[in-house]
């Protein structure tokens, strides 16, 4: 009986890791969406919104607007640095609705403005 159970928790595990790869992978591939959260990551996966806050915070150790987050300042960094756009562009291209949500989330990431970064980083 405890091969069997050894076999469960292997299946569990795997299929764990399955969904927090298709949500991860979702995630990656939408995050620039503005209005990307738990409820629209669920229903395109198929799974509750519990489960996918639950499996971000157990599998990556944040919070899912964290991670989303995470995700929207290495894009808005790496385009200020290799683009000349302007930073209302790099904001909605990110997934920001607003520039100003944009720019207090930019400056309690990285310390500076996106203006003072692309300046500095030049």
């Amino acid at each position: 009986s405890s091969r069997l159970f050894d076999e469960l928790e292997k299946r569990y595990e795997n299929s764990s890791n399955l969904k927090l790869e298709a949500l991860v992978s979702y995630v990656d591939q939408n995050f620039t969406n503005y209005d990307i959260n738990a409820d629209t990551i669920a229903s395109s996966l198929g799974i509750s919104s519990r489960s996918v806050y639950k499996s971000v915070k157990e599998g990556l150790d944040c919070t899912l607007s964290e991670y989303i987050d995470m995700l929207r300042m290495k894009k808005a960094s790496d385009m200020l640095l290799n683009t000349q756009l302007n930073i209302n562009n790099i904001s909605e291209m990110c997934g920001y609705s607003s520039t100003n949500t944009f720019y207090r989330a930019f400056k309690k990431h990285f310390v500076v403005t996106p203006s003072q970064y692309r300046s500095i980083s030049k």
